[in-house]
């Protein structure tokens, strides 16, 4: 849904350089070109999707080898989670909890961002995706500050909280 780092940051350095990759916005509303012209495609859907999307695949079942999905948040555990801004849980509802059974019908596997969410969730016998951040770091200047940076959206108040303390 729209540009993400969860993409960015956990699926994009994975991709095959030797094979046809598409990236798929599922506000987008045109049929995905891989559904029309690649054969054992292996589909991700990160984190949240789209009734269309969904249908699409469903009516494709030859074209489609495996289905992964993709979550580095405990959506599941968002929407239940009351310290959230209303808007959050109503955006994860939207976008995941409406479509968690028929992902789950679809998906043939589950990758996670960590273990700690991999054990909150054991039935899904889920892989453990470590992060691929950028392989080229600027040396930092031996005349410079530290500077620590955490990448979250409003929705990480605790872990934001718990960065500082551990920077401190």
């Amino acid at each position: 849904k729209g540009d993400n780092a969860s993409t960015d940051y956990y699926l994009r350095p994975r991709l095959p350089a030797d094979l046809p990759v598409e990236i798929v916005d599922i506000e987008r509303s045109h049929e995905p070109k891989a559904l029309r012209e690649c054969e054992a495609m292996l589909v991700i859907v990160c984190r949240y999707a789209c009734a269309g999307w969904l249908f699409d695949l469903y009516d494709n079942p030859q074209r489609i080898a495996r289905v992964a999905f993709f979550a580095d948040d405990d959506l599941p555990g968002m929407m239940a989670d009351r310290s959230l801004p209303f808007a959050v849980r109503g955006k994860v509802a939207r976008h995941y909890g409406r479509h968690a059974e028929t992902l789950s019908d679809l998906a043939s596997e589950v990758w996670l961002s960590t273990p700690a969410l991999a054990a909150r969730y054991p039935q899904a016998r889920a892989t453990v995706l470590a992060p691929v951040p950028e392989a080229d770091y600027a040396a930092p200047r031996q005349d410079a500050p530290p500077l620590v940076a955490y990448h979250s959206t409003d929705v990480h108040g605790a872990e934001r909280r718990f960065v500082i303390e551990i920077a401190r």
